[in-house]
C-alpha cells in the first residue's frame, strides 16, 4: 500500500517542487525587493519566507529519498540526480539560509561603519545559494523528464 502511493507521489513530487521553486525564487523573492522600501527589512523578511520554505523543501526530500527504497530498478542518473538534490536542499536548510540570515540581520542592526563588508559577505553567500537553487532547478527538471520518460515508456508497452 505505501509502495503505491509513494510510487504515485514521485512525479507530482517532484513537479510541485519545482514549481514552487521557481515561485519562491521568480516571484515572491524579487516581488518583496521591489514592493518593501526598506532594503534590510526586505532582506529579513526574505530569509523568513525562504526558511519556511526550505522546511518543505526538506519534507520533499526526505520523501525523494524514501523513493529509493521502493523494490524498482533506478538508473545512476536516478540516483545521482536525486542525491545531489537531496545534498543541496539540506545544505541550504543547515548551513546557508542561517548564515545568510544571521548576515542580513547584521545588516539590518548595522550602523554605516560596518555595513559594507556584511553587504560583501552577504553577496558571496547569497551567490552561492543562488548556484545550489540554480542546481537544484536543474536535477530536479532531471528527474521530471526521467519519470515522464518513465511513464511514456511504459505506456507505450
Amino acid at each position: 500500500m505505501m509502495t503505491q502511493i509513494l510510487k504515485r507521489l514521485w512525479g507530482p513530487l517532484i513537479g510541485a517542487w519545482v514549481v514552487g521553486l521557481l515561485v519562491v525564487d521568480f516571484v515572491i523573492a524579487p516581488t518583496i525587493f521591489q514592493t518593501v522600501p526598506n532594503r534590510a527589512l526586505a532582506g529579513n523578511l526574505a530569509m523568513i519566507l525562504f526558511k519556511k520554505w526550505n522546511l518543505i523543501e526538506m519534507v520533499c526530500a526526505i520523501l525523494l529519498g524514501l523513493l529509493f527504497f521502493i523494490p524498482k530498478r533506478r538508473s545512476w542518473i536516478h540516483l545521482l540526480a536525486s542525491l545531489i538534490t537531496i545534498m543541496a536542499t539540506f545544505w541550504e536548510g543547515l548551513y546557508l539560509i542561517p548564515k545568510l540570515s544571521t548576515i542580513a540581520l547584521g545588516i539590518y542592526e548595522a550602523t554605516n561603519s560596518g555595513i559594507e563588508n556584511l553587504e560583501q559577505e552577504m553577496a558571496i553567500y547569497h551567490q552561492h545559494y543562488v548556484w545550489l537553487d540554480s542546481g537544484k532547478i536543474l536535477f530536479l527538471l532531471i528527474l521530471l523528464g526521467l519519470y515522464l520518460f518513465s511513464k511514456e515508456k511504459g505506456s507505450s508497452k
